[in-house]
C-alpha cells in the first residue's frame, strides 16, 4: 500500500514531465512557425485544441487587462507557453492523484 507522500511525489513527477514535454513541444513548434513565417502562424490552432480550457482566454484578449498585455506580449506565448504548460502540470497531477487514491480505496474495500 502506497503512502500519501509517495503518491504526491509520483503525481508531481508525472505533472512535471507532462508540463516540460508541453513546453518543449511548444518551443519547437514556435521555432518552426518563426522560421517559416506567413500562414504557418495559423498552426497555433493545434495548441488551441490541446490547451482547450486555457484557450478560452483568447476571447478576453481585447478587454481589460488582456488588452494591455496583448499590446506588449504575443498572446500565444502567454496563453500556451505559460498558462498551457501550467494546465498540463495540474491536469496530470490531479489525474494521477485521483487514479491512485481510487485504486487505494478499491483495495481497502
Amino acid at each position: 500500500m502506497l503512502s500519501v507522500s509517495l503518491l504526491r511525489r509520483r503525481a508531481l513527477r508525472v505533472g512535471l514531465i507532462f508540463a516540460l514535454l508541453h513546453l518543449f513541444i511548444f518551443v519547437l513548434f514556435d521555432f518552426f512557425v518563426a522560421s517559416n513565417g506567413g500562414q504557418f502562424a495559423l498552426l497555433y490552432v493545434v495548441f488551441v485544441i490541446a490547451d482547450f480550457p486555457v484557450s478560452i482566454l483568447y476571447f478576453f484578449s481585447g478587454t481589460g487587462v488582456f488588452s494591455y498585455v496583448s499590446d506588449r506580449i504575443y498572446l500565444p506565448y502567454l496563453i500556451h507557453g505559460c498558462f498551457g504548460t501550467m494546465w498540463w502540470f495540474f491536469i496530470s497531477f490531479f489525474l494521477c492523484l485521483f487514479v491512485k487514491r481510487r485504486s487505494l480505496l478499491k483495495r481497502a474495500n
